[in-house]
């Protein structure tokens, strides 16, 4: 209970509806005023635990249960916390696991029993990890080490109203607006964003489906149309 005031005071100071949008107010039970895409954060009770260890740079432990690798015992210097598609994740460097390899992000959704280390505190942070995401779509690291202009033409009026009032990245830049192309044979607008291509930019991509066509880089074109030529393979009669 303690926990849950911390973090609703806490967070309630950033916006007030935020401890709302995370599950820890009431609302009232015979007509809803407000939705939020999901407000049902598993284990959104160890935010202010992150948050505190931190800002006070202690070190924490926990377990940690993937889908598809055994249960790990960690110990992680924690450094940012960021909330993406309805997940919240924790960035920092495994000091120590039983799991193999060495993690620098963990879901909240697949954390049991964390807890703060009294000591020894956790070092400084290797690397900004605020700025690390800045080329990124999402979460996922990217093979790419230097981001690239994607350039990409939207092929109807309702996906470029959709992809220009909601961007893929905030470097986005609209280069034309909708508009008849006689040199092209056809209608379109053009959008450019710099990032270092990973699984959540395909996949934002490839939600838009007929709808969009990636123009440059080529490589990203290629492996747009390998995603493609792989997925027809299951459809194929």
């Amino acid at each position: 209970d303690n926990m849950a005031m911390l973090l609703e005071e806490s967070l309630g100071m950033i916006h007030p509806l935020f401890p709302l949008y995370l599950g820890l107010l009431p609302e009232r039970d015979d007509n809803p005023v407000i939705e939020f895409e999901q407000c049902d954060y598993r284990n959104n009770i160890y935010l202010p635990v992150l948050y505190d260890a931190i800002v006070t740079r202690h070190m924490v432990t926990f377990d940690y249960r993937s889908f598809d690798k055994p249960a790990a015992d960690v110990t992680f210097s924690p450094y940012y916390l960021k909330e993406y598609n309805r997940r919240w994740f924790v960035y920092g460097h495994t000091e120590k696991s039983t799991g193999k390899g060495s993690r620098e992000r963990y879901t909240l959704d697949r954390i049991k029993n964390l807890h703060k280390v009294s000591k020894p505190l956790a070092p400084k942070p290797p690397r900004d990890y605020a700025s690390l995401s800045k080329d990124l779509i999402g979460v996922s690291d990217s093979d790419y080490t230097e981001a690239l202009d994607v350039t990409i033409e939207t092929l109807t009026p309702k996906i470029h109203g959709l992809l220009t009032s909601k961007p893929l990245h905030p470097s986005q830049k609209e280069l034309e607006s909708f508009h008849e192309d006689e040199v092209k044979g056809y209608s379109h607008g053009t959008i450019r964003f710099h990032v270092r291509p990973n699984p959540e930019m395909y996949g934002r991509i490839l939600y838009y489906s007929d709808g969009v066509k990636i123009v440059s880089p080529q490589k990203v074109v290629k492996d747009i149309h390998k995603m493609l030529y792989s997925a027809e393979f299951f459809y194929s009669d």
